[in-house]
């Protein structure tokens, strides 16, 4: 009996999914981060080994391909070290890549497309008429990820600090978001920021979009900003790439799947732009698309195997 593991790692959880040979859902788990960046390859390694371990065991009589997903792994030398990792646990074969090759190919195979996710982190991946792959965005947070969760958290956070020294207007952010984090008031982000992790900060992304839905003037402008700079990075891509307006533009990531106020300013900040787009969530995500790499007939660019 062959079997496919497909594992989507993301900055703030993985999720596993089991399929057999004609990848239909068998099982499948979640459970904590395994970006390599955020999280340290070691982490990183115990977390995904834990995870298939409890696969292969449980269908000791199966032959497995892994295909990973993973958030980070951008890197070669990142991607080898995961393969061989969970390869030397038994599986047939380990497959390995970034978290968003994986939808782009699912959705688009070989055709020119582009991909924009919005979650914890953001980036634009195009896949032009001459079958080059150019990431746009995803360079961290410090200079990147536009439109992310992050960067709403932190514009949020911002907002609320300036209208409590009083050179910002009012907000409900100085109320809630200390109490979404657990803290006594909001002078106590101070120390906790000098040790938050990426999705702890990206977490509180939810207290500024509600705020928003709920009619706050600054929360909605923090939407609104960090929605419009996707688009914008969007349209570059569009410009520099001379792709066709009928042009498949595919969505993912948590904004975009749970925030509607979010996708719409999204959406409409790129139809200003580009009148003609339609974009659309990706129909194949998460584990889903990064099962498709299982039965590619190649190895795709970006891809690592092992053996």
């Amino acid at each position: 009996m062959r079997l496919h593991l497909a594992i989507e790692g993301g900055a703030t959880r993985t999720r596993a999914g089991l399929y057999d040979a004609d990848r239909s859902l068998l099982a499948e788990t979640e459970t904590g981060p395994c970006n390599p960046v955020a999280c340290g390859m070691e982490a990183a390694l115990k977390l995904l080994g834990s995870l298939a371990k409890g696969f292969l065991n449980a269908h000791a009589d199966a032959s497995f391909t892994i295909a990973g997903g993973i958030s980070g792994a951008a890197r070669p030398s990142f991607r080898g070290e995961i393969a061989e990792s969970l390869w030397r646990l038994g599986a047939e074969r380990v497959l390995v890549t970034d978290d968003l090759r994986p939808v782009l190919f699912a959705n688009a195979a070989t055709t020119p497309a582009i991909l924009v996710v919005a979650g914890t982190g953001s980036s634009v991946l195009a896949q032009t008429k001459a079958g080059e792959i150019v990431l746009l965005g995803g360079r961290g947070a410090v200079f990147s990820d536009e439109g992310s969760a992050y960067q709403i958290a932190v514009s949020g956070l911002r907002a609320a600090a300036h209208a409590l020294d009083g050179i910002g207007p009012e907000t409900a952010l100085t109320r809630t978001l200390p109490v979404a984090a657990r803290l006594r008031d909001f002078a106590d982000f101070s120390a906790w920021s000098a040790t938050a992790l990426k999705h702890q900060v990206a977490a509180l992304a939810k207290v500024v979009t509600t705020a928003a839905v709920s009619g706050d003037a600054v929360a909605a402008r923090c939407v609104r900003d960090q929605a419009t700079m996707l688009a914008e990075l969007v349209s570059t891509a569009l410009r520099r790439f001379s792709f066709p307006t009928e042009s498949p533009v595919f969505l993912a990531g948590g904004l975009f799947e749970h925030c509607e106020l979010y996708r719409k300013e999204f959406e409409s900040a790129l139809h200003a732009r580009h009148a003609g787009l339609a974009p659309r969530l990706a129909p194949l995500r998460g584990h889903r698309a990064v099962a498709e790499l299982c039965v590619a007939k190649t190895v795709l660019p970006g891809v690592s195997c092992a053996p």
